[in-house]
């Protein structure tokens, strides 16, 4: 059984003046988590893409005030929202960890009162996606999500930086 810690929704837009980003992972289920995010609490937050293992190794600059979504615990986070069993927090915060098909799904759960359009349909798909609960007409391309989280590119941040040059250097 997962735990639940933390504010209500209310308590944790950063009234306190502190900074605020969401880190995420670059994969779909971080992506729609940090959507779903900017819309329960602030469109204008930015968004730091980290990896996993970046976080566990201590390589991402988490400041207090950070919403961490979809990737390890970090203890200077203010709020964290996860679902992979491996990530178990050991003492409690602020945010859900529960066993679940995704952590968009907890942050969908956590801010319902606070989202303005319904998310129902992205989120089941987001599910199917991180749980990889697809079916094979699924995978061959017959579900509009799936087509989107595998379009092309394994992280949004490809999508934000300069395509790499190629010298002659790199031939050969």
């Amino acid at each position: 059984m997962g735990r639940i810690h933390g504010l209500p929704p209310e308590n944790a837009a950063g009234d306190g003046g502190f900074h605020m980003r969401i880190v995420t992972r670059p994969d779909f289920d971080g992506v729609v988590c940090a959507v779903l995010l900017r819309e329960a609490i602030d469109k204008a937050l930015p968004i730091l893409w980290a990896e996993p293992g970046d976080m566990q190794h201590g390589r991402v600059d988490v400041q207090d005030g950070d919403i961490v979504a979809n990737l390890p615990f970090h203890d200077r986070c203010r709020m964290w929202f996860d679902h992979h069993y491996s990530n178990t927090p050991a003492r409690p915060f602020e945010g859900v960890f529960e066993m679940a098909p995704s952590a968009a799904g907890l942050i969908h759960r956590y801010y319902a009162d606070r989202l303005q359009r319904d998310h129902g349909e992205l989120i089941r798909q987001t599910d199917k996606i991180d749980a990889a609960d697809l079916s094979e007409d699924e995978v061959q391309g017959n579900s509009p999500a799936y087509a989107w989280a595998t379009a092309g590119s394994d992280s949004p941040r490809a999508f934000s930086r300069p395509p790499r040059r190629c010298s002659a250097r790199d031939k050969g």
